[in-house]
C-alpha cells in the first residue's frame, strides 16, 4: 500500500504493479481493488502483473497469460470468467 502511494505522488501516466495482491488480507485486496478501478476510472493505465485471476479478472482488460517469459495468450475478463477453471488448469496444471 505505501509502495502505491508512493507511486501515485508522481502522478504516472502508467502504473506498474506487481503482485499488489500478495500476503494482503481480503479486506486490504479489496481496497486495493477499488483504489486501481477508481485509477484506471480517471484514466491511468495499468500494467498489473498478477497470480489471483479474481483480481486479474476484475482490473485488467484485456489480460495476457504468460508461461516460461512468454505471451501464450491473450483474452478478454468475460472470456477468463467463461472458461474459469479450464485455463488455469491449462497453464497451471
Amino acid at each position: 500500500m505505501v509502495a502505491i502511494g508512493r507511486m501515485l505522488m508522481s502522478d504516472p501516466k502508467i502504473l506498474l504493479l506487481d503482485e499488489p495482491s500478495d500476503a494482503l488480507a481480503p479486506v486490504m485486496v479489496e481496497t486495493v481493488v477499488k483504489a486501481l478501478l477508481e485509477l484506471r476510472r480517471r484514466g491511468a493505465s495499468l500494467l498489473l502483473v498478477e497470480q489471483r485471476i479474481d483480481v486479474a479478472v476484475r482490473i485488467c482488460d484485456p489480460l495476457y497469460i504468460m508461461t516460461h517469459g512468454e505471451i501464450v495468450e491473450e483474452m478478454s475478463p468475460h472470456t477468463v470468467e467463461r472458461e474459469g477453471v479450464g485455463i488455469i488448469n491449462k497453464y497451471l496444471g
